[in-house]
């Protein structure tokens, strides 16, 4: 079974509604079952997984940008994982502004030989693009200089946080405990972490098996004010464009775990052509979708 996971509000509703129509189109085996959430379900549902840190991951879903930074993917996509999902049973969460075009097989099949897959933000984004965007933002004016050597790595996007002895770039403990693992410094890790390009939020696989939900709850555990947040700390830099969010921690994780594990990076493709981007609506697609 495959359990595709999709959240919507206010503008997302449409978009929601034009991928479940491209879930309903894709071949019927294997079978897919779509799980469509919206904000009232997120509470609720956090409420069931019993969180040790469910007060932390309340205050962040208070924060008003993305209906709370973007914390429900993890929340929506592990409690299908477990609480629907059996062993053997693909997870799937994609953003609601993206709909299957094509038979997912491919993507099905990467997912039951690697146990995961994400996918790199250059896949479904351009550096002309994204730098024309926030050329035209006022907002940008004083970080014009960013845009020069402009990509996507966690050392553009994922907003500074104070460091520690040990730990200079701050890196949260479930990055830190992966990065201990490969017997060199782990300042020196942080600095090839940081340059690494980050995943895509919106494309999560995760296969039920074992402990493949490990980065899923390491998410869940640093999800607080402290790691999401739009908010600058005291004596931290300002190299960095966007605010600190879902994928910029999901990046971290999943980027800390290619490095511990060199056969990881099977798990992160840079194409994914069975998917068309409608970025909340889609004037050209046909009445019957």
């Amino acid at each position: 079974m495959i359990f595709v996971v999709n959240y919507a509000s206010d503008r997302f509703v449409e978009s929601q509604r034009i991928q479940n129509a491209g879930w309903a189109a894709q071949p019927e085996n294997p079978p897919i079952t779509v799980c469509s959430y919206t904000k009232d379900d997120i509470i609720p549902i956090l409420g069931g997984l019993r969180l040790e840190n469910e007060s932390s991951v309340l205050r962040v879903l208070e924060q008003p940008r993305g209906d709370g930074l973007w914390a429900w993917k993890a929340i929506l996509t592990w409690h299908v994982y477990r609480n629907l999902a059996v062993d053997g049973d693909i997870v799937f969460y994609m953003d609601s502004g993206a709909c299957p075009v094509m038979p997912f097989g491919n993507i099905w099949e990467r997912v039951r030989t690697n146990g995961h897959l994400f996918v790199r933000v250059s896949t479904v984004e351009t550096v002309p693009a994204v730098r024309e965007y926030l050329q035209s933002l006022p907002e940008m004016r004083a970080k014009a200089s960013l845009l020069e050597n402009f990509d996507f790595s966690s050392r553009l996007w994922t907003k500074p946080l104070p460091g520690v002895h040990g730990n200079e770039s701050g890196l949260p403990p479930p990055v830190v405990q992966r990065l201990s693992e490969c017997g060199a410094p782990i300042d020196e890790l942080a600095v090839r972490l940081l340059d690494m390009e980050q995943v895509c939020g919106g494309f999560q696989g995760y296969l039920r098996h074992g402990t493949n939900d490990r980065i899923l709850r390491d998410l869940l555990a640093i999800t607080s004010l402290e790691f999401f947040d739009d908010v600058l700390r005291g004596g931290a830099p300002r190299p960095y464009i966007d605010h600190r969010h879902d994928q910029a921690m999901l990046s971290l994780i999943v980027n800390a775990e290619s490095i511990r594990c060199a056969g990881f990076a099977k798990c992160i493709i840079n194409d994914i052509a069975e998917v068309r981007l409608h970025r909340g609506w889609a004037p050209d697609y046909p009445d019957g979708f």
